[in-house]
């Protein structure tokens, strides 16, 4: 997964995102877990769909079977540069069900049981970091 987003501290030191979340969730192993890179998707700005609450439903339907890890670690973009908003790191229940979109119910799409690791919730919403996206994958 390379280098998951910098954070500068008042010492001036950077620290990379995956550090921080592994000293609450250790489990969260950089081989075993998917970066989200939320953006919009042609409808819906992530950052709206997250601060109206909605973002672990928006985030369970995909187009393509993107979440084929055990976790999930999902950053959105923000209005600034290079800037994403951590919104949680969360754990693949099962296998992903092609159907009916379970969140807005428009079309089909791959449907992926999520569940938010607890350890990390305090700084979802909170942590932001630096990361500059090298390219596109999925």
């Amino acid at each position: 997964m390379g280098t998951v987003g910098l954070l500068q501290f008042c010492s001036g030191l950077p620290m990379r995102v995956m550090d921080i979340l592994r000293l609450l969730v250790p489990q969260l192993a950089p081989a075993q877990t998917k970066l989200h890179l939320a953006g919009h998707n042609g409808l819906e700005d992530p950052l709206d769909v997250f601060l109206s609450g909605d973002f672990p439903a928006w985030q369970m339907t995909q187009n393509q079977k993107n979440f084929e890890r055990p976790y999930v670690l999902s950053l959105i973009k923000m209005a600034e540069r290079d800037r994403r908003l951590f919104a949680g790191a969360h754990r693949v229940l099962g296998s992903a069900s092609w159907g009916p979109d379970v969140w807005v119910g428009r079309g089909e799409c791959w449907n992926y049981p999520l569940e938010e690791m607890e350890n990390a919730t305090q700084l979802t919403g909170r942590l932001v970091a630096h990361f500059t996206r090298p390219g596109r994958n999925s």
